[in-house]
């Protein structure tokens, strides 16, 4: 494996999430030197003066651009031809670098299965995120990528087909992965159970759908040559989504399985409701933004 590795961190107001995951970085046991570049969008005074003091290295980043266009920053001080992009806050474990040694010289992309980090005092409805976010294995068998919570990358990738997509809201990481394997890129998928995830509260389930379905709709809108699998982001899916309620209603069968039988069918199918009442109200919220807020 190469001797150097650059890991780029993007982080917006979370001094809190970013100092857990560079420690838990500096924990991890790999065998090379490595960098950290934390893209301080914002350029919150905060994480400068935190960044200052521990030696890390900043790119900061005046006015908030969004996720993509930090780490495209980054990207462009790295010193290494190995690039590891974490969020901050992605729960590290050691033990994560041995799964890579042996894959990365036969491989440009390493995709991570992200696994929940639930804990007894959580919410039933953050419990049950254990069941419905970060689907990763279905992420990388519709359209061939990992999230960018944790996403090991050879440099050359971008040098050969371009860096994030900056305009997007969110599903860059699709359109990167689905890019690099249209592009012939030599792509893997990685299970483990050392990345970790907190769930989220509703509120931020909330937000962080509308950021995706904008991102589906400006992906279709780009890209509609793509072979991408993507939800239909229109009026008449939202018509549809009470449907989808009523399936978890006449499906209970299946969805216990899907939960392995931990919970009870009134507990599973009041947090499925819910959360589906939750997309629905994101996705409502994205069909009657201003239309220019996509272009």
């Amino acid at each position: 494996m190469n001797k150097a590795l650059s890991i780029i961190i993007p982080v917006y107001n979370n001094l809190k999430g970013l100092q857990q995951t560079v420690a838990d970085i500096r924990k991890s046991e790999m065998e090379l030197m490595y960098e950290i570049i934390v893209c301080n969008d914002g350029a919150n005074r905060q994480i400068s003066d935190w960044l200052a003091d521990s030696g890390l290295k900043e790119v900061a980043i005046e006015h908030r651009k969004g996720s993509y266009f930090a780490r495209n920053r980054g990207i462009e001080v790295a010193k290494s031809e190995v690039l590891l992009f974490v969020d901050a806050d992605t729960i590290v474990q050691p033990g994560w670098f041995e799964l890579v040694a042996e894959k990365w010289e036969r491989n440009d992309y390493l995709a991570f299965d992200i696994n929940l980090k639930i804990k007894p005092t959580d919410s039933w409805l953050k419990q049950y995120s254990a069941f419905s976010e970060f689907q990763c294995h279905s992420y990388w068998s519709k359209n061939h990528f990992g999230p960018t919570a944790f996403l090991m990358v050879k440099k050359r990738i971008f040098t050969e087909t371009g860096l994030f997509d900056e305009s997007l809201a969110s599903g860059g990481d699709l359109e990167l992965g689905n890019r690099c394997w249209h592009a012939g890129f030599k792509m893997t998928f990685i299970e483990n159970s050392h990345i970790y995830h907190l769930p989220r509260s509703l509120w931020a389930k909330y937000k962080k759908q509308v950021r995706v379905y904008q991102g589906i709709k400006m992906l279709g809108k780009k890209f509609p040559n793509r072979l991408m699998q993507l939800p239909e982001i229109s009026f008449l899916a939202l018509f549809k989504s009470p449907l989808k309620i009523l399936y978890t209603l006449y499906h209970f069968k299946n969805l216990s399985a899907y939960t392995k039988g931990k919970w009870s069918a009134a507990s599973t199918i009041s947090a499925e409701f819910i959360h589906q009442v939750v997309h629905a109200i994101a996705l409502a919220k994205v069909l009657t933004t201003n239309k220019k807020h996509f272009d």
